[in-house]
Parts: structure tokens; C-alpha cells; sequence
């Protein structure tokens, strides 16, 4: 496995197209032509290697297509010692593990889904089995907490099946607990309001206008 991240992708694409990986994915394939640690050994050491630290994490859209044919393997490895599967940050993968109904590793209390991180390497998943996991909700709301005042970001959101709903809640107890400030506060919270995406606050209204109308109010 190559030791510059950079050439994790086109290293995969050569070993794929050499069939030099069939040993992680294919039954018939002798135990000598497979990893020692298995399928789920290798995989979690290409994690560690694609997103080691917290701020160069990175997607590598080549591993996803193998991961799927994977899928089997990796479910009869987990299940001899109940193991789980951690996506390490990678929220494209973790989606996709769990939408292949593999065992994963839960976040913690106060872990957060770097949704800022996955709008900035350009993910592409829907994420909608991953907003489907209640496991999850909590740091991916976290992650909504993030993108306040990022107005791309939220954008994005908008247009990301899986966290639609979960930005729509998001939105309204942000709103909800804004205006609970009373009068003092109102002109702040307000232009609060008035900055928000319009394609965001739509998800509370349906209504194109209701920005506008939001914005205008006054004390």
C-alpha cells in the first residue's frame, strides 16, 4: 500500500484492473493470495491511510465500487468476532457501509459528522442511510451546528436527500430558539434570519417569498 496518500487512488485503479484485488472480494480465491489480516484488515488500514488527521481527511471515490463487491466478505469476517467497520470520517463510506447493511461503529456522545468537511471534498452519496440510523442523528446535528454561518454549505444540504429533514428540524430550533430571546433581541435575530439561504428557510414554508417576509419584520 502506497505510503503517499496521493497515489492511493491510482494505485487501486492499477490493482483492479490487473485483478491483483481479487483476493478481497472473490470466494474462490486461495487463502495464500488473500491479506493476513483479511478483507477487513486491509480495508481498515486503507481508511487509516486515505483520512490520518483531522484535517486532511480526504474521499477516494475509487475504493467505493470495491468496497460493494467486498460487501460479503467483509460481512462473514465481522460476524466471527462481532467486529464493526469505522469509516474514520470518510462520510461517504460510512453511508455506503451501512447501506450494505454491514456492521459499523457507532459515534460516540459527542462526536460530530463533518458535514462542512464532506461539502469541501465534494461528497456524493445521498446520505439517506446514514440519516436513517438513529445513531447517528445526534452528530449529524452536531454537524448542522457547524454550517451556521456557512451559506454554501447549507445549500448543499438542501440538496442532500438524507439531511433535507434533518435540516429542516435543524432550522426550525434555530429559529425557534432565536426569537425565544424576546424584544431586545429581536432586530438581531431578525437579520439572523434575513442571511439565511432562501433555499433553506423554503424548507419551512414552501414558499419563495417567505424569506422576504421574514426579513422585513421590525419591532
Amino acid at each position: 500500500m502506497p505510503t503517499d496518500r496521493n497515489n492511493l487512488a491510482p494505485w487501486l485503479i492499477l490493482l483492479s484492473d490487473t485483478g491483483a484485488l481479487a483476493g478481497l472480494s472473490e470466494p474462490d480465491v486461495p487463502d495464500a493470495a488473500r491479506p493476513q489480516d483479511g478483507s477487513v484488515g486491509w480495508l481498515r488500514r486503507f481508511v487509516t491511510r486515505a483520512n490520518s488527521g483531522h484535517h486532511h481527511r480526504r474521499r477516494v471515490p475509487e475504493l467505493y465500487p470495491l468496497v460493494e463487491r467486498m460487501a460479503d466478505r467483509l460481512r462473514a469476517e465481522l460476524a466471527v468476532g462481532g467486529e464493526t467497520l469505522a469509516a474514520d470520517g470518510d462520510l461517504d463510506l460510512l453511508d455506503l457501509l451501512l447501506a450494505l447493511d454491514l456492521p459499523v461503529t457507532p459515534t460516540k456522545e459527542r462526536d460530530v459528522l463533518d458535514l462542512a468537511h464532506w461539502v469541501k471534498v465534494e461528497g456524493e452519496r445521498d446520505l439517506l442511510a446514514v440519516a436513517a440510523d438513529d445513531r447517528f442523528t445526534a452528530a449529524l446535528h452536531r454537524g448542522l451546528d457547524q454550517l451556521d454561518d456557512q451559506h454554501a454549505a447549507l445549500r448543499r444540504m438542501v440538496g442532500t436527500p438524507g439531511i433535507r429533514p434533518l435540516l429542516t428540524d435543524w432550522l426550525r430550533a434555530r429559529i425557534r430558539d432565536r426569537f425565544a430571546a424576546g424584544l431586545p433581541y429581536l432586530p438581531e435575530s431578525v437579520d439572523w434570519l434575513g442571511k439565511r439561504p432562501v433555499e433553506a428557510l423554503r424548507l419551512l414554508t414552501g414558499s419563495p417569498n417567505q424569506r422576504e417576509r421574514w426579513s422585513s419584520r421590525s419591532c
